[in-house]
């Protein structure tokens, strides 16, 4: 007979002139099994094992691009085998995979993984931040620049014996921040111009408050706890209005008592409500007030912080006093419309345009710096944003399908794609929420950056239709906000308890509700200690010659109105510091300017930081502390 006769699982390997007898017994196609060039193989069906069995299979269906499982001969895939946060962050990039002939995946090639960072200039790990742990004491890659460091390697910043002090992600110095929690939702019902306060507990709403202006939109809360309610009054005239958030904090018009609403039903007539504290006309006619956020600032009497506004079609940002609503001052943003805003917890506001915009405004004192970044967006519309506690922007991309994640830091979009007609943003822990239109809650974890899953929100009393806002409440609760689904042709406010992946209550309100913003007030809760002390011995040399101590270097980002100030001290000895005087080195630089030190040679070396904050928000972040020695020995 000419030639072999090969079964199906059979992999021909011809020794010699003429015809042998197959010797790779290849089940699986996977280049394993007995007789195979690549040894035995311990799972003959399976092509993801083949050394190693002692693991369970590999999921296929799970993770369809492992090496070995099924494919269409031919295909490519994008992979990384790295951690997928870190793909696409400094030097990682992705790599390749195909499809083999044997309709199996192959492996990833050609993706650049993590390394060991080096002075390069370059994110060599891929955490986002360049050189980190491997600068010089001066900040650089110069290796004459000799000495210690604080804040990273063995000498990382702590904040044990200071309940002032924290860390953040990264390890950097700031202040302590208090979280508060609310149990109060407030939903803007644009159809009727009304405001409704739901008891999150109770699920209850327990007042409903005349908006003081035409079509209410978005909410903010104050460092009192008030609340402030954009009227966008589209062809009309904008209004802002702020509500108590108690009776203490209502005023008695007329001497008999305090008269608030006390349930859905009970809209007192414009200006008669006791805790409809204040209204305040704003822009011009169309103007059309969206962006609402309000920052820290305290000023020297414990004032709830300053109102800034965005007029969508005036291309410009109003700043108010929120004890008063006096307007302070006007900031233009030509070609940018401001839809809706936040602020970070390092007094940053943040705030988005529909054309796929995002704008990063800092109020300087003297004056107010704008930058933009275009979000990586394919079509048209961002819709509503909302900030982590580390500063980190989830954004939702509405028409796009989108929704994204933007680090300031490393000025670095990571997207996640079909979540279908995205909406308003949430906040919480380690996750972002978006409500969906189609009446869904999703799920996403923000490292990595990915959607976890997507809740139906029609399996209660009410069927959420249209659904546009959403909220986390001091419980962890996420609430979302439907325009259509309640009483009437009302709007509904769905509770879902995500431990138990369930609706737990649902509340009509009023009509067409368009809530966005802080509906619950968490992002107040962003408090900062206003103080902070930290300190830290270098003990120079190691070659048993003087140190000769030349200068200190900082490497920190303030916040609003923050400040880092350092105090030194030197003795013969560690022991000795504790009777030496410190010398006041004033306010630090935050371009990092030396500071030239002046000391006897030998000994040691103390430092103090002093991490000030001007305002509720706004805490400096101190990355490293260098000393600067020589320990070339005398002359």
């Amino acid at each position: 007979m000419h030639g072999c006769m090969v079964s199906t699982f059979l992999v021909c390997v011809v020794l010699a002139a003429g015809c042998s007898d197959p010797v790779c017994e290849d089940g699986d196609n996977d280049g394993f099994g007995p007789g195979c060039t690549r040894g035995a193989d311990c799972d003959d069906e399976d092509p993801t094992r083949n050394v190693d069995c002692s693991g369970p299979p590999v999921d296929c269906a799970a993770t369809p691009f492992v090496p070995g499982c099924p494919c269409l001969f031919g295909s490519r895939n994008e992979c990384f085998d790295g951690p997928a946060e870190k793909a696409g962050v400094g030097q990682c990039s992705l790599g390749v995979q195909y499809c083999t002939q044997g309709r199996q995946w192959d492996r990833c090639v050609s993706a650049v993984l993590p390394a060991f960072e080096t002075c390069n200039g370059l994110d060599d790990d891929c955490d986002g931040v360049s050189d980190n742990g491997v600068l010089s004491p001066c900040g650089g890659c110069d290796p004459s620049c000799v000495g210690g460091v604080w804040g990273e390697g063995d000498s990382p910043f702590e904040t044990t014996g200071d309940e002032a002090l924290a860390l953040t992600e990264r390890g950097e110095l700031t202040l302590a921040y208090a979280e508060s929690s609310s149990d109060t939702l407030w939903v803007t019902n644009t159809g009727d111009d009304t405001v409704s306060r739901i008891d999150t507990n109770g699920a209850t709403e327990v007042a409903r408050y005349d908006s003081g202006g035409s079509q209410p939109t978005r909410v903010a809360m104050d460092h009192l706890g008030d609340v402030w309610i954009a009227n966008r009054a589209f062809e009309g005239q904008s209004v802002l209005t702020k509500i108590a958030s108690s009776d203490e904090r209502c005023v008695d018009r007329d001497g008999t008592g305090i008269d608030t609403s006390v349930g859905p039903t009970d809209v007192k007539p414009r200006g008669t409500d006791d805790c409809v504290i204040r209204s305040v006309r704003v822009g011009g006619p169309n103007a059309v007030a969206r962006a609402l956020a309000i920052d820290g600032f305290m000023g020297l009497d414990d004032r709830p912080g300053r109102v800034w506004v965005g007029l969508q079609n005036e291309r410009r940002l109003l700043q108010l006093d929120a004890e008063t609503g006096e307007e302070l001052q006007s900031v233009s943003t030509p070609d940018f419309e401001p839809f809706d805003a936040a602020m970070d917890r390092w007094g940053v506001l943040w705030v988005i345009d529909r054309d796929g915009r995002l704008a990063r405004v800092v109020d300087q004192g003297d004056r107010v710096d704008v930058r933009t970044f275009d979000v990586p967006q394919s079509c048209w519309q961002l819709d509503a944003l909302a900030i982590d506690v580390e500063g980190r922007i989830t954004l939702s991309g509405f028409y796009c399908d989108r929704v994204h994640l933007f680090d300031p830091r490393t000025e670095r979009f990571q997207t996640v794609h079909d979540v279908v007609s995205s909406r308003g943003v949430a906040v919480d822990g380690s996750r972002s929420f978006t409500v969906l239109t189609q009446g869904e809650l999703a799920v996403l974890s923000r490292d990595p950056f990915r959607l976890e899953t997507i809740y139906p929100l029609s399996d209660g009393e009410f069927e959420a239709r249209e659904t546009v806002g959403v909220a986390v409440d001091g419980a962890g609760h996420v609430w979302a906000i439907s325009t259509l689904g309640g009483l009437a042709s009302g709007g509904l406010a769905t509770r879902f308890d995500l431990s138990l992946g369930q609706i737990t209550a649902q509340v009509p309100v009023g009509r067409l509700p368009y809530a966005a913003g802080d509906l619950t007030g968490l992002a107040r809760a962003q408090l900062v200690a206003q103080e902070g002390v930290a300190t830290h011995v270098f003990t120079g040399c190691t070659t048993g010659v003087p140190t000769r101590w030349q200068k200190l270097h900082a490497q920190w980002l303030p916040g609003a109105a923050a400040r880092l100030s350092a105090r030194v001290r030197h003795a013969a000895s560690t022991t000795a510091l504790t009777d030496a005087a410190f010398l006041d080195l004033g306010d630090l630089a935050e371009d990092g300017a030396p500071v030239d030190l002046s000391f006897p040679d030998g000994g040691a070396v103390e430092v103090e930081l002093t991490l000030m904050a001007g305002s509720r928000l706004g805490a400096p972040r101190v990355a490293r502390i260098g000393l600067q020695w020589d320990c070339g020995g005398l002359d």
